[in-house]
């Protein structure tokens, strides 16, 4: 009897036994629910709702010797130093900048894509982007403007003595200067040509990057280690008539929109037609002149600050020049009781971000 109780078995097993076969919580069912299980959610990750920076640091060639990383955020009140290493830039509007080793720059809003070069050498590139409109790429230095029109390759040098020089390397290359008669010139270089801003006519320059690199570093190696103490005050005291006169052309366009509107085809609208196209001529040749005044004046301010703790005169003046510009409300002068600046304040980042996707940081702020 006893062996006939063993080969049948006990048919009623004990019920708190461990089957995995029949056990919901290694079936993967949850015991609670009876579904399968699932992980719980978790909160999405909030989007950047910020605007996109002025430029941002796509690349550091020397990251050991540098305090920028990739994905950096630059804003126009960021002071660039390249220090020991090159820095690559891309800007918010379009184009490549790479700023050499020992170059002080800063990036800028008072056109599309624009860089103020102070000192050192830059190499721009803006490439061709087939038939869509794309704002001229601005640099700004303390002797002039160069502007890249369409797509172009170019690389400028601003030496210690305010002297810039410009190699053209491929596309359309505007230099920008004023004469001494105070007349402003632009002289388009072609590919293979170089200029001096100021000089009536360039000559023969570099074809390739090295030869350009070469020539700028000449450039900066041979000029005189200072600049004119007067230096600053002389580019802002050029720049206060320019400014003057794109206000007043501002306030004559105010006038002749105003007012009561004379009948459609009578000659009083004739009239009023061709002044309004005359003054809209007239405003923007007064803005260019003072656009690339105030790139000299903020570009000579960015390399005296390096020496000193002055006030900065373009950071006084903005405010107004930016409505002159129409790039804001107009603006009262500012006074000497009550100045206008920039008072920024200063954030580096806390950690590496990676070279190839780093994530944003803050702005890095100058002490201007």
């Amino acid at each position: 009897m006893l062996a006939s109780l063993v080969a049948c078995g006990d048919s009623n097993p004990p019920t708190n036994a461990a089957d995995p076969a029949t056990d919901e919580t290694h079936a993967g069912m949850s015991a609670a629910t009876k579904r399968p299980y699932e992980p719980p959610m978790l909160p999405p990750t909030p989007e950047d709702t910020r605007p996109p920076p002025l430029a941002r640091v796509v690349r550091v060639e020397n990251l050991q010797e540098s305090t920028f990383r990739a994905g950096q955020r630059l804003g126009d009140t960021a002071t660039i130093e390249s220090g020991a290493s090159a820095l690559v830039l891309d800007l918010r509007e379009g184009g490549r900048v790479t700023l050499q080793p020992q170059t002080t720059a800063r990036v800028g809003s008072e056109a599309p894509a624009q860089v103020i070069l102070a000192s050192g050498v830059l190499h721009a590139e803006l490439p061709p982007e087939g038939g869509s409109a794309r704002p001229p790429l601005r640099v700004g230095t303390p002797s002039g403007s160069v502007v890249i029109e369409g797509s172009g390759e170019v690389w400028v040098a601003a030496n210690a003595a305010a002297s810039t020089f410009v190699a053209a390397l491929s596309g359309r290359v505007d230099a920008v200067a004023f004469d001494d008669a105070g007349t402003l010139r632009t002289i388009t270089l072609q590919p293979g040509q170089s200029l001096v801003l100021g000089a009536a006519e360039p000559s023969d320059g570099p074809r390739d990057a090295d030869a350009a690199r070469a020539a700028c570093r000449l450039v900066i190696e041979s000029a005189s280690p200072t600049l004119p103490a007067e230096d600053l005050e002389s580019a802002l005291a050029r720049l206060l008539p320019d400014l003057e006169a794109a206000e007043a052309e501002a306030r004559r366009g105010e006038e002749l929109q105003g007012g009561v509107r004379p009948d459609p085809g009578s000659s009083e609208a004739a009239a009023r037609q061709r002044a309004l196209v005359e003054h809209g001529r007239a405003l923007i040749l007064r803005r260019r002149s003072l656009l690339t005044r105030f790139e000299i004046l903020r570009a000579r301010a960015l390399r005296a600050a390096r020496d000193s703790d002055g006030p900065d005169p373009s950071a006084q003046q903005r405010p107004r020049v930016r409505a002159a510009l129409g790039l804001s409300p107009t603006s009262e002068p500012p006074t000497s009781e009550h100045p206008t600046s920039e008072h920024p304040t200063s954030e580096h980042p806390t950690s590496e971000q990676d070279e190839a996707a780093g994530p944003e940081v803050p702005d890095v702020r100058a002490h201007e």
